[in-house]
């Protein structure tokens, strides 16, 4: 997602737009940092899959950076929970 749509996402959320997926304006940081990092898997390669590990956090600060946010325990948090969330949908496929 371009900068120009996680704005105009933020706008349109602020005016009570709706998605499939709801966003609650206080998660939306969370959200973007979490789409964000989406290259930034560690993964295992296997004979027969992949399986994925978690994120690079090392790459989190320069994504911080990037997106002009700062971190925060409810960011940090939240991004935790979106990866432990999304592993399982990952790993499930594999």
């Amino acid at each position: 997602m371009s900068d120009e749509q996680l704005q105009q996402a933020r706008i349109e959320l602020e005016a009570g737009a709706s998605y499939d997926c709801e966003i609650w304006p206080e998660n939306l940081p969370t959200v973007e940092v979490f789409l964000a990092m989406e290259k930034q898997w560690r993964m295992l390669v296997l004979p027969t899959s992949i399986r994925y590990m978690g994120l690079r956090y090392e790459a989190l600060p320069i994504v911080l950076q990037g997106l002009e946010l700062e971190m925060s325990k409810v960011l940090f948090s939240g991004l935790q929970i979106m990866e432990r969330e999304a592993l399982d949908v990952l790993n499930e496929k594999n």
